[in-house]
């Protein structure tokens, strides 16, 4: 399963830049993967680990806005990633793997 976190904060003043600073450093702490600039991406294993979810909507600053979505390997996989005109080939999907 991935976490998709898009989020929009005020950049006007330098209380607000340092809030948006801190809260970027949190993420990839959360060991998130920036795809953009305010997009993050995290993959998770089980369930359990969504536990993270609550940690980032508390270190969130009062200001601004922030969306998260779920999305399955499967669809994650599908997505079509273009850099510079050129289509950029994305890792194979992860095997499950069966235990006996």
């Amino acid at each position: 399963m991935w976490i998709l976190l898009f989020f929009d904060l005020p950049t006007y003043t330098p209380t607000h830049r340092k809030a948006y600073a801190r809260f970027s450093q949190a993420l990839k702490k959360q060991n998130f993967q920036r795809l953009q600039y305010s997009v993050y991406a995290r993959h998770v294993t089980t369930k359990s680990s969504m536990g993270m979810v609550t940690k980032m909507c508390q270190l969130f600053p009062s200001e601004g806005d922030m969306q998260i979505i779920k999305i399955s390997d499967q669809q994650y996989h599908q997505h079509i990633h273009i850099r510079n005109s050129q289509p950029i080939a994305l890792p194979p999907p992860q095997l499950p793997l069966m235990v006996w």
